[in-house]
């Protein structure tokens, strides 16, 4: 059954993304006949390529739109309407977001903003982030003014455990740095202004308070919360559950306290 879901599954995205890159390559043709009489070659062919572009983030956005909302959860694989809903979402940031196209887009402040807001990401327009940064499930993604996502990391609204599909909504607030190959997992919020510096590892359902700092190659395991103002040392390692509220030497262990 699973290696069905698979098969068809690629059917899908080849015909999706097949279909909804052909039908933007028509506009970006259309756009250069009404274009070529008026402006220079060479300006009339890269607005055409943009008018491309910026049609296949309004087709993805239509459909994206029409489809029903991604609820946090956990949900059986091939059995529950949630995960084929996931899955043609899935499928629609893939056609967005496919390898060098992905690229492109982020290089640009304002492509990167339309294609997030497109796939259903709360994204403010001050947010920075790299053109090699993964963006998994944009609809379960919220980032407010002023954050930063840096080069190598990994921001995914879902992961799979056991047979079902785990999704959760990831807050990333205002001002927050995430510095090099740190890695966000679903149901992670982060306050305003924290700080997690290169090689940062974070479960699922982390709460973060503001302004934070957590030093590189810190792991913080599931269900694991930090109050605000904390400074944790570098490859700090947080056990399940664990709630810190004091700053942390470098490669201190925490454990949770017995019952």
């Amino acid at each position: 059954m699973m290696k069905l879901g698979m098969f068809l599954f690629d059917v899908l995205s080849l015909v999706f993304i097949a279909g909804l890159w052909g039908l933007s390559i028509w506009s970006g043709l259309q756009a250069h006949e009404l274009l070529d009489a008026h402006l220079w070659a060479p300006l009339a062919i890269v607005a055409s390529v943009l008018a491309g572009l910026l049609a296949l983030i309004l087709y993805v956005g239509v459909i994206h739109h029409i489809l029903p909302r991604v609820k946090p959860g956990r949900y059986p694989l091939l059995s529950h309407p949630m995960f084929f809903i996931w899955v043609f979402r899935f499928i629609l940031q893939r056609t967005l977001f496919a390898p060098g196209l992905k690229v492109l887009l982020f290089q640009f402040n304002t492509l990167r903003w339309l294609s997030l807001r497109a796939l259903g990401a709360k994204v403010s327009y001050g947010a920075n982030m790299s053109s090699d940064a993964t963006i998994l499930d944009p609809w379960l993604l919220e980032v407010a003014e002023g954050a930063t996502i840096g080069t190598g990391c990994l921001v995914s609204g879902h992961f799979v455990d056991r047979g079902e599909l785990v999704l959760g909504r990831v807050v990333i607030g205002e001002g927050c740095l995430l510095a090099a190959r740190v890695i966000v997992a679903p149901g992670t919020r982060l306050g305003k202004k924290v700080r997690a510096l290169a090689g940062v590892m974070m479960g699922v359902g982390v709460e973060v308070g503001d302004k934070v700092i957590i030093g590189p190659d810190s792991r913080l395991e599931s269900g694991t919360s930090v109050a605000s103002g904390v400074v944790m040392g570098a490859s700090t390692f947080l056990h399940k559950k664990v709630s810190l509220d004091r700053d942390t030497e470098p490669l201190e262990v925490i454990h949770p306290p017995a019952e």
